[in-house]
């Protein structure tokens, strides 16, 4: 049996999720405002019985309820995890809410409907079409299908990445997604000493890393959020000026410090 209710673990999370400011994985804790590991601590009962987090109804986040269900079905090219670390994203929270059906371009979920699109864990078993060697190797991936908070997922083996030592699943889960966004953004920027870096939204997941990752290429970085606590945190990571852009005149006060045109 587990021991607490994770349904109301992730339920906790996800009304957490827009009030907390947040710390990045690289300062060893994992990101609330952003990509959450929530872990399973768990002994399966039952052959081919699992137990999922999902939701029969568009709402809150007690709508979220731990369910019996089947194990997923392992196709050729899939590998089967045994799911340690699973992912609280935005998007979780916007299809539990029900926010996305005014949005054309994101198609409702069939409901009952399981969330999480990205799990880190061990892999179980593996498809026809799949190295065997991959099985027992620890793994993070996303889940193009959702179905993350569970004790069990699949995903194409293509796209899960193999886990060193050293590195603990929930770390590599909170770089997994916002992390390679973070890393991809700075490597097109091609920053270097003495450029000045503006941040938005630095008390997210994919900003928190920015911070870092700006800072430590030499940049002077200019961090934006909504709260002190994020911007307390921002500064916490390195960020060297603050902005908050709830105030009416965040953007005079930025070209004021830093000029019009200076800024990335």
């Amino acid at each position: 049996m587990f021991p607490f209710d994770p349904a109301k673990v992730f339920a906790g999370i996800h009304r957490r999720f827009l009030a907390a400011p947040v710390t990045s994985p690289y300062t060893g804790v994992t990101p609330l405002n952003g990509l959450v590991a929530a872990y399973f601590v768990d002994q399966r009962e039952c052959i081919g019985i699992m137990r999922a987090i999902r939701f029969h109804e568009f709402g809150t986040p007690d709508v979220l309820t731990v369910e019996e269900v089947p194990d997923p079905r392992l196709s050729a090219d899939n590998v089967m995890i045994e799911v340690s670390a699973a992912g609280v994203s935005y998007a979780d929270i916007q299809i539990r809410s029900g926010a996305l059906k005014d949005f054309g371009w994101f198609p409702q979920p069939s409901l009952p409907f399981g969330p999480g699109f990205e799990v880190a864990g061990t892999v179980v078993d593996v498809g026809t079409n799949v190295d065997s060697d991959l099985v027992g190797r620890r793994v993070v991936t996303g889940v193009p299908t959702a179905g993350g908070y569970a004790e069990l997922a699949t995903a194409p083996a293509a796209a899960v990445y193999l886990l060193p030592e050293g590195i603990a699943d929930h770390t590599a889960l909170a770089l997994h997604g916002q992390g390679s966004t973070a890393v991809g953004i700075v490597e097109s920027a091609a920053l270097s000493s003495g450029d000045v870096v503006f941040v938005e939204a630095a008390g997210g997941g994919v900003g928190s890393i920015l911070v870092q990752l700006a800072k430590n290429a030499g940049a002077t970085v200019v961090a934006a959020a909504s709260t002190e606590d994020k911007l307390s945190a921002a500064k916490q990571l390195g960020a060297d000026a603050l902005v908050n852009y709830s105030t009416a005149s965040w953007d005079d006060e930025l070209r004021k410090d830093f000029g019009q045109n200076e800024a990335k």
